[in-house]
């Protein structure tokens, strides 16, 4: 029956799957390769669809047990996709590194080179870019300055090529960082770090991630250079500073994540909607200090919009004064960490502004489970009414979302199947996964999608 599907159809049916569609060069026999094996109407269309050929995955990284024809088969099929995807935007993935350490064979290095001169001959056309590149890779990238005319967003750590470019090219005569000058449409950017002596134009950027940066010295004049930015993501700042430099305008910034509650004063953001903080630089048991909550209060204040609060605290009492000041219109709340069930009953007694709540999201250990599922069936035997929802003082909460490390006691998973039943019984939907140790600092961070 599919091959009597009109080409206009099969079309549609393909491009259904545009925002997922990803070729991955790599792996040859994986999604959607095979789209184009159904049956010959469907190929036709499937060969004859730029769109289809513009979205790639090049991880020369995955493949590094590979032989040379191997190499081989991935540069003619880059050379295929460049071909068929004709000047259509292209979105890119490459990851290149450690293809060129260890005692990887020379002729697979000057092959992956090939497929990287190959890319960058079509810069004109790179609308997405993931780069994960070797140092030595840098001269051959660096071609694409002013060849970028319809980059939108780049995510990248470029902040090690100012310590490795050294042995590639004169630094006296050209300053690699200039290469995203005349990137007009860049609006969307996540660095390792950012650097001001960078030569980029700030002030169309919608999204800044940045994984860690040394000092604020290096952020605010930045940020003062941004106009419509809208998300904001500073993963580390390692050093404070002692300055106290004036607060930064953001006016359209929506979603803010920030590693300290000590220079959260610094940014006013009267639009946003969703925070996400840490407790970095603040000492641990700070939790009564005047200047803290007079800090935290302060900013609260000008965040009316705030909807969605999501917290990393070193101690549980780091939570109570973030907890205590949310503002009133807040309807997601997110903890991260240890001791849950003790911020949650703390939210439940003394902040009332809280008990409308529509969203809670745990991030914990396992072992944190059974407090959790203790706590929670008390607060539903308060509830037994039969026209009153939610539970405890969280009246109108309809999903609780539960993210966990396991321990090695498989016996933990009755607790989470006894703490769905009852939060089910409550008509408040449950959504659990397992994490594991090394994602557990990373699942609450805002994703950035380059593609």
């Amino acid at each position: 029956m599919l091959q009597f599907l009109a080409n206009e159809l099969i079309y549609e049916i393909l491009r259904h799957f545009l925002p997922e569609l990803q070729l991955s060069v790599a792996e040859f026999d994986v999604f959607p390769w095979y789209l184009g094996q159904i049956c010959s109407s469907w190929r036709t269309v499937f060969i004859s669809s730029p769109q289809f050929w513009s979205t790639l995955d090049i991880n020369i990284d995955a493949c590094l047990e590979e032989e040379l024809p191997y190499h081989d088969s991935i540069f003619e099929l880059v050379q295929l996709a460049l071909k068929r995807s004709n000047g259509y935007p292209l979105s890119l993935s490459i990851a290149m590194h450690w293809v060129f350490e260890g005692d990887t064979a020379a002729t697979i290095r000057m092959r992956t080179k090939d497929i990287l001169e190959m890319l960058v001959a079509h810069s004109m056309s790179w609308r997405d870019l993931h780069l994960v590149l070797h140092h030595s890779c840098y001269p051959t990238l660096y071609r694409a300055k002013d060849q970028l005319p319809v980059l939108r967003s780049i995510k990248a750590p470029l902040t090690t090529f100012k310590f490795t470019i050294l042995q590639q090219i004169r630094w006296d005569s050209i300053n690699f960082q200039d290469i995203f000058t005349n990137a007009t449409q860049l609006t969307r950017v996540h660095f390792f770090a950012v650097k001001i002596y960078w030569s980029i134009n700030w002030s169309p950027m919608t999204v800044i991630h940045l994984v860690s940066v040394t000092s604020l010295d290096e952020v605010i004049p930045t940020l003062r250079q941004t106009s419509a930015l809208e998300e904001l993501v500073i993963g580390i700042i390692h050093n404070p500073g002692s300055l106290s430099p004036a607060p930064v305008h953001l006016p359209f910034l929506k979603m803010l994540y920030f590693p300290t509650l000590m220079l959260l004063s610094l940014l006013h953001t009267p639009r946003l909607e969703a925070l996400y903080i840490r407790n970095d630089h603040w000492p641990d048991g700070s939790d009564t200090d005047p200047l803290l909550i007079t800090t935290l209060s302060g900013y609260f204040s000008t965040v009316p919009n705030l909807r969605k609060l999501a917290i990393y605290p070193h101690d549980a009492r780091d939570a109570f004064p973030m907890l205590k000041g949310a503002p009133n219109n807040t309807r997601e709340l997110a903890l991260y960490g240890h001791l849950i069930s003790k911020q949650l009953t703390f939210a439940a007694e003394n902040c009332p502004q809280l008990h409308n709540l529509k969203i809670i999201s745990i991030e914990t250990r396992s072992h944190e489970i059974p407090y959790l599922l203790g706590k929670v069936k008390t607060w539903a035997q308060e509830r037994q009414s039969a026209t009153e929802s939610g539970i405890g003082p969280f009246k109108n909460l309809a999903q609780f979302s539960l993210d966990f490390v396991p321990d090695n006691n498989c016996g933990i998973l009755k607790p989470v199947e006894r703490l769905k039943r009852v939060l089910e019984k409550q008509g408040i939907k449950f959504v659990s996964r397992t994490i594991t140790e090394s994602n557990m600092n990373s699942v609450g961070v805002p994703p950035f999608n380059v593609l």
